[in-house]
């Protein structure tokens, strides 16, 4: 088992932003809002999903549907346009992903895992 796990539970921020690319490749990115209590404001997490797991979340998901992730830790950087420092950015590369129910599901049946 890898060490750089990380494991989420949220909602989502917006609907999944898909696109796809010349070679036949696909790729999901998503915004994870994660609650640490009622008086302060989430955390936001940016996953990225790529292949089948893009396409099922594109077709499963969207803007404030829970849901639980887990993936690996990576840091993406780059040169800002405006004043040329380098930036970095956590982003979480999605391994696998799982409905969590809400009222609605809870009485339909449990969690799904992908």
């Amino acid at each position: 088992m890898p060490i750089n796990t990380v494991n989420l539970t949220g909602r989502l921020g917006n609907d999944p932003d898909v696109r796809f690319f010349e070679n036949n490749k696909v790729c999901a990115v998503l915004s994870l809002a994660v609650s640490r209590g009622k008086d302060q404001p989430p955390d936001w997490f940016e996953i990225k999903a790529w292949g089948k797991s893009a396409e099922m979340l594109q077709n499963y998901f969207k803007k404030g549907k829970p849901i639980q992730v887990s993936g690996e830790l990576n840091f993406e950087s780059w040169n800002d346009r405006i004043t040329g420092e380098r930036r970095r950015k956590p982003v979480i590369k999605l391994d696998s992903f799982s409905f969590v129910p809400n009222d609605k599901d809870a009485k339909q049946g449990g969690a799904s895992e992908f």
